[in-house]
């Protein structure tokens, strides 16, 4: 069951894009920890331990959507949105090809 502060959490965040109309959405992307601030803005537990790439698509609008490793599918679970599995390099990058298609100004931390 998703908690209500990672719903309202997304709602904040697309909201704000929103109004700066500066993008087409916020991706958020982590592997071992490299980015603390992903963890802060989406109430994330820093001290989890994750060895796989993660990406979180919030769009302006719609929904959000996880694109996580086959091993590690369950990293994401709190958040709201659809999940994307990879396993290999390649499809890792086709799958995020497509999650961003048409999309102009990506906004990354």
């Amino acid at each position: 069951m998703m908690h209500a502060q990672f719903h309202e959490r997304i709602a904040a965040i697309q909201s704000a894009i929103r109004e700066s109309g500066t993008a087409d959405g916020w991706l958020f992307y982590d592997f071992r920890g490299s980015d603390p601030l992903a963890s802060r803005v989406l109430l994330l537990d820093p001290s989890r331990h994750v060895t796989r790439r993660w990406y979180y698509w919030i769009p302006v609008m719609g929904e959000p959507v996880k694109l996580v490793h086959r091993i590690e599918p369950h990293v994401l679970d709190e958040l709201p949105g659809n999940t994307q599995l990879y396993v290999a390099w390649e499809q890792q990058r086709t799958l995020l090809a497509s999650l961003l298609r048409g999309c102009r100004r990506i906004a990354m931390q």
